[in-house]
């Protein structure tokens, strides 16, 4: 009895943690590096439910059961429609569709097996890659090259730096490389895909967190660097005139403040198509995050979306069917 009157009240103390943590996120955001870093696991918080739901039913705790519904119904407001299941939308014939692939493939990757048979068997018409080292891009262009003839990759800063490239079946009619000061390394290009018909894809990567011993000091200019990187990017949307596509390694979740800058202006296409937490990052034991996202703006709709097999990275690639919206 001492026992679970001592676990009721940790799922009360945890139940009040949820509402706080609530009340400073929707005050704060993400403008407090320390609770940015919360929100960026946000998920994991929920996690205590599996244990606490069953422990509340189980000693007939009903007044402690109806107030975990309070948390259940936060992570279900959160992510409950993306475990609806979701069988991909039909198209008629004279639609145009186009398949999105964007992967981080990993600087040291040198699985190019991997690389191209995960490719092929997804079939993508145009690929947003992340992280391509100097030394490894010359060697991509020639292994896609039959395939995807349309190709251009962003210029490298240094030997030590990576970069994002962009492969294409269709035709690239023109290319700019987002200016360095607001986006570390992004490409913006404009395709011909057929039937009267232009986009404008990006493809970017977002400055990450690093892994350093000096990680409290540095997360308050990363989280601001993101969130900057990701107000240019809406800006960009805003003032289009085409439809854009954007593949990015965003390196933020969607709990974050740099989500929800992006996704006033684009959908996710995961989001609206997939099911599941479509986790990208791959943990020691089993992806953990979802971090990469495939975007279009509303002249678009996503008809399917999904996690790829693996290709050697320490990201999993992610696939997305586009169809113009009537």
């Amino acid at each position: 009895m001492i026992f679970a009157n001592l676990i009721c009240r940790v799922i009360w103390f945890y139940i009040i943690f949820i509402g706080l943590w609530l009340i400073l996120r929707l005050i704060f955001f993400d403008s407090l590096w320390w609770l940015a870093l919360i929100n960026t696991g946000a998920l994991y918080l929920f996690s205590p439910l599996i244990i606490f739901l069953p422990f509340s039913i189980l000693c007939r705790r009903w007044k402690l059961f109806s107030a975990l519904c309070f948390p259940l119904g936060v992570f279900i407001a959160f992510w409950g429609a993306m475990h609806i299941p979701n069988f991909p939308k039909a198209t008629s014939n004279d639609n145009l569709t186009i398949n999105v692939m964007s992967f981080n493939i990993l600087f040291k990757n040198d699985n190019y097996d991997e690389l191209v048979k995960m490719v092929n068997n997804n079939s993508p018409d145009i690929i947003g890659l992340q992280e391509v080292f100097p030394t490894k891009a010359s060697k991509i262009k020639k292994l896609f090259l039959s395939d995807y003839p349309y190709q251009t990759f962003n210029p490298f800063k240094n030997y030590y730096t990576h970069n994002v490239a962009l492969l294409s079946r269709f035709p690239i009619i023109d290319t700019t490389i987002l200016p360095y000061k607001e986006m570390e390394r992004g490409l913006r290009a404009t395709l011909d895909i057929g039937g009267g018909k232009q986009i404008q894809v990006i493809v970017a990567h977002l400055v990450p967190n690093y892994p350093s011993h000096e990680f409290l000091k540095l997360a308050k200019k990363w989280y601001s660097r993101r969130l900057a990187e990701a107000s240019y990017l809406q800006k960009i949307v805003k003032n289009r005139n085409f439809p854009i596509v954007m593949m990015c390694d965003c390196n933020f979740t969607d709990t974050s403040e740099a989500y929800s800058r992006i996704n006033s202006v684009m959908d996710d296409s995961f989001y609206q198509a997939g099911w599941g937490f479509g986790h990208s990052f791959k943990g020691f034991v089993f992806p953990l995050g979802r971090i990469d996202y495939i975007w279009n703006t509303r002249e678009l709709r996503a008809i399917d979306a999904y996690v790829a097999e693996d290709a050697g990275s320490d990201h999993l690639p992610i696939m997305a069917k586009l169809s113009f919206s009537r």
